[in-house]
């Protein structure tokens, strides 16, 4: 049973052939054909295979860009990718330590650790991803009436 004028140009125009899908998958495909912009289940498998077929195109040519411009790309981003390496080193160097200062002087559970976990990712989230241990720990000196001569 055609719905419109266009589908059955659609039926017209190309063959009949008859496969056999999964009832389960028919019902998702039918969920989605409004979504997709199409009338019918057959414009729907038409525009399946089409993006399948240019999927596997591209699969198949996956160098779309040449090596020219790959290199191009490339040491454009390296400054980039250095700094960024350079940072997640030093972070990754303030992370082990505060993990060994606080494995030495105390003992957790999990509720606490978890709660400790949420309100890292609330400073770290006010902070930008800047993180400073000495000027966390100079903070807390002060707080707790302690002089520290590295950071005064």
């Amino acid at each position: 049973m055609m719905k419109d004028k266009n589908e059955a140009a659609e039926v017209k125009e190309g063959i009949r052939k008859t496969i056999y899908i999964d009832e389960t998958l028919v019902k998702r495909a039918e969920m989605f054909e409004e979504l997709a912009g199409v009338n019918s289940f057959s414009a729907f498998v038409s525009k399946a295979l089409e993006q399948y077929i240019s999927q596997i195109v591209l699969d198949q040519h996956a160098e779309v860009l040449t090596k020219e411009m790959r290199e191009a790309i490339a040491y454009a981003l390296n400054p980039i990718n250095i700094r960024l390496s350079k940072s997640l080193y030093r972070y990754a160097v303030q992370l082990d330590m505060l993990s060994q200062f606080v494995g030495y002087q105390n003992e957790f559970n999990w509720r606490e650790i978890e709660a400790v976990r949420k309100e890292a990712q609330e400073n770290v989230a006010k902070m930008r991803g800047q993180v400073d241990v000495g000027r966390i720990i100079g903070e807390m000196s002060t707080e707790n009436g302690e002089e520290d001569e590295y950071y005064n």
